[in-house]
């Protein structure tokens, strides 16, 4: 716009005053007439007033975002610290639970090592008693437990095994003490379903999810096992036909700590689910659930 400037100057105007130039003055009006004022008045002396014109500028653009950029910075901070505080107490509560496992099984160690003694002894003492060998058995499933707990807080070593063999094996172990009045069913298209596991971490899982089931049904019902491979992953159901779980508690039953039995510490399907998902990089969830009719959970495992 230099040149109408130089236009708006009169021809006898050699002091060039810009409250004289045509141009100027006309753009001043332009601006006034497009623009807001702000006036100030002198309190001292009330015929005494300025005006202030704001025109659209690269700063007050900017000065408009600044309070929305504000914002955003401290919600990212509070969302930072949140974030941050969480993965905190989850560390602190697995490393707690992982501690609580590792002195359970270091304290079952002793009795357990005394009572393999004890059998031994009794094997030569009543070798044909058939008591011998049921204790034996049950000694030796107080090792599994305590070797369980052990493992609880390292990292597993993970071996490829046949899925189908380890569920058959659970199902057999918890259907003998069942009762008669619970049906267990294992539905697979093959017999040779391989996944890497942690044996006996996986036989944890399937037995507490196979014991949660026996709980919810009261003694009475069926448990049903569905085995199949959908691509690279290997999916694992345990269905039964219990009093179901609520609504509201579906987000709760992973927490430690949580139960609705009379009995236990709530431990079991935190647990399992730690075994799934961070030992196994799988999954562990409630496909279904409806009160009156059963649960379905679903184990996820990578092939």
């Amino acid at each position: 716009d230099s040149s109408e400037v130089d236009e708006g100057w009169n021809s006898g105007d050699t002091m060039q005053d810009p409250n004289k130039n045509v141009y100027l003055l006309n753009k001043l009006d332009e601006f006034r007439s497009a623009k807001l004022s702000i006036e100030w008045r002198n309190p001292l002396d009330s015929t005494e007033r300025n005006r202030y014109y704001y025109g659209q500028t690269q700063l007050l653009k900017e000065v408009r975002y600044y309070p929305l950029v504000q914002l955003f910075v401290v919600g990212l901070f509070i969302f930072i610290t949140i974030q941050a505080i969480r993965t905190s107490y989850r560390s602190t509560q697995n490393g707690v639970w992982a501690g609580m496992a590792k002195e359970t099984a270091h304290q079952l160690g002793t009795p357990v090592s005394s009572l393999e003694g004890w059998v031994e002894i009794l094997k030569e003492t009543h070798s044909k008693e058939d008591f011998v060998y049921e204790i034996e058995k049950d000694v030796s499933r107080l090792r599994l437990v305590s070797d369980r707990f052990g493992k609880i807080g390292s990292t597993p070593q993970l071996h490829e095994r046949n899925i189908v063999e380890q569920v058959k094996h659970m199902v057999d172990y918890v259907q003998k003490r069942a009762g008669g009045r619970v049906s267990f069913a294992i539905n697979t298209q093959e017999e040779n379903i391989t996944a890497k596991i942690s044996a006996p971490l996986f036989d944890w899982v399937i037995e507490n999810l196979l014991k949660n089931a026996l709980d919810a049904m009261e003694g009475k019902g069926k448990i049903t096992v569905t085995l199949q491979h959908a691509g690279q992953e290997v999916i694992v159901d345990v269905a039964d036909t219990g009093k179901g779980i609520s609504r509201q508690n579906i987000a709760k039953v992973f927490k430690p700590g949580f139960t609705t039995k009379k009995r236990g510490w709530g431990l079991g399907l935190s647990l399992s689910k730690r075994i799934i998902d961070q030992y196994h990089k799988g999954h562990l969830s409630v496909k279904n659930s409806e009160v009156g009719k059963g649960t379905t959970f679903r184990i996820v495992l990578k092939k």
